[in-house]
């Protein structure tokens, strides 16, 4: 009789029965959350919970949902039911790891869209804001986030999870669309919020920018100019960044406060796109974290300042630079072993061509292990130097071959492949495991490559191919 009213105590003592006659539920917690790592976001949110109160718990946990990620799909950014679902999934996941709402579309309201509008409102982020009932305020351990500058609630999410975030992706940092003057001071604040709140992150080790491709300024350029002081001068006040990607940065300025001298401790700096960034803003970059940087790619930007600021970098162990000529400028670099080259030579400047001796003579080039280089035009010029950097390439290990084709000129590739495959095997680069070629925009590259490749195979038949 009194085991029966123990039993019928309350609900809970029923439950914790009715649980334990399950066998799973016999497994301990930490066998338990390895099963449920495994099952989908959907069925963690909505299903597990309801199965009894010890899976509603666990579900909970946060090795349960350690390196999940949410993407908006842009395609659905009109899809009601869609919209509505990554809302509640959003407000109600306990941790997420990653968090990606590039796609997420802000609109850019002109002046005469707003003249009768709060301004404090531009710009707009459609679908996924605070009107749709989403919560940006919650702290769910997010470790990485990518979205749009003027997203709105992207404030809200980076202080939120300031103790976590350790990667930050940023784009249309600065907005090629204006509208009236108002509009733009308030671009100008939400930017400088959003750099300070940056600036303060504990663990920001990654923040990757990238910027709008605007070659005309017209009579806002000033404008323009404070959203660079803003922009630079925060990045150098960041002391826990590790790695900094700038896409398509064009600098109207040329300086900024200098950080206190070993307080900038950056390791990797990468300038990518087509646009030309400042030198002088380059060189105080790379002056900046003179002693800690490791990995710099230059793209299309090789000015003296830089290269000379770089020549401090003892470092330095990775290299991208727009040509060969850079090389002058690294002599007695010693732990380089990972070189691309943007081309042979720039072909609007004369004065970056060399010859065959001034290969044989660069001391970095022996001691690579990786080496990268791209192929253009005027394939008659390149042989020789190619020939030359192959032999004196004796510790490569990795040689990649990317081949962009211009309109109306030959392939490099027509020459330059019998050439390669003809050097690798008489002996040339030794150490040569992997050989990878690429080809943009020239549809007959497989077949210039067919015949040498097949004796490749035959006389270095260890070596892999990647094409």
């Amino acid at each position: 009789m009194s085991s029966t009213k123990k039993i019928h105590t309350d609900d809970e003592t029923m439950e914790a029965i009715e649980e334990d006659k399950c066998l799973i539920n016999r497994l301990p917690d930490e066998i338990m959350v390895l099963f449920l790592k495994k099952i989908d976001m959907d069925h963690l949110l909505n299903e597990v919970p309801r199965v009894c109160s010890r899976w509603s718990r666990l579900a909970q946990d946060k090795y349960v949902w350690k390196g999940r990620g949410l993407i908006f799909d842009e395609k659905q950014k009109d899809n009601e039911t869609y919209v509505k679902d990554f809302v509640k999934t959003l407000n109600e996941v306990p941790y997420l790891s990653s968090l990606n709402l590039s796609k997420v579309p802000v609109e850019v309201v002109e002046a005469e869209e707003a003249a009768n509008e709060d301004t404090s409102s531009w710009p707009t982020t459609k679908v996924i804001n605070k009107k749709a009932g989403a919560n940006f305020q919650r702290n769910i351990g997010l470790a990485s986030l990518c979205c749009n500058t003027y997203f709105e609630g992207l404030l809200d999410l980076i202080i939120a999870n300031r103790e976590t975030l350790s990667s930050v992706m940023l784009h249309n940092v600065e907005v090629d669309k204006v509208g009236s003057w108002d509009q733009l001071e308030n671009v100008k604040i939400k930017l400088s919020e959003i750099m300070k709140a940056l600036i303060d992150l504990p663990c920001l080790k990654h923040l990757s920018l990238e910027f709008n491709e605007i070659w005309e300024f017209g009579d806002i350029e000033q404008w323009y100019e404070e959203l660079d002081h803003i922009v630079y001068s925060s990045l150098l006040q960041m002391t826990s960044l590790k790695s900094l990607e700038l896409i398509h940065a064009k600098p109207l300025i040329r300086s900024v406060p200098s950080p206190p001298p070993g307080s900038w401790k950056l390791s990797a700096l990468e300038i990518e796109g087509e646009s030309y960034f400042n030198d002088d803003l380059a060189a105080l970059m790379v002056s900046a974290a003179t002693s800690t940087l490791q990995v710099f790619r230059a793209g299309h930007n090789g000015g003296l300042k830089t290269m000379k600021a770089l020549k401090q970098c003892q470092n330095l162990e990775s290299l991208n630079l727009p040509c060969l000529k850079n090389l002058e400028h690294f002599k007695d670099l010693k732990k380089v072993h990972s070189l691309e080259l943007y081309s042979l030579e720039e072909h609007s400047n004369p004065n970056s061509r060399v010859d065959e001796h001034f290969v044989s003579t660069a001391p970095l080039l022996g001691n690579l292990k990786n080496f990268t280089i791209t192929a253009t035009s005027n394939p008659a010029n390149y042989c020789n130097l190619m020939q030359a950097l192959i032999n004196k390439c004796k510790e490569v290990q990795k040689f990649s071959l990317l081949e962009f084709y211009i309109f109306f000129q030959e392939s490099p590739f027509v020459r330059l492949a019998p050439l390669t495959v003809k050097s690798i095997v008489g002996g040339a680069m030794p150490k040569l495991c992997t050989l990878e070629i690429k080809s943009y925009g020239c549809g007959d590259s497989k077949a210039v490559w067919e015949e040498p490749l097949k004796q490749l195979k035959e006389k270095r038949p260890a070596l892999t191919v990647l094409f």
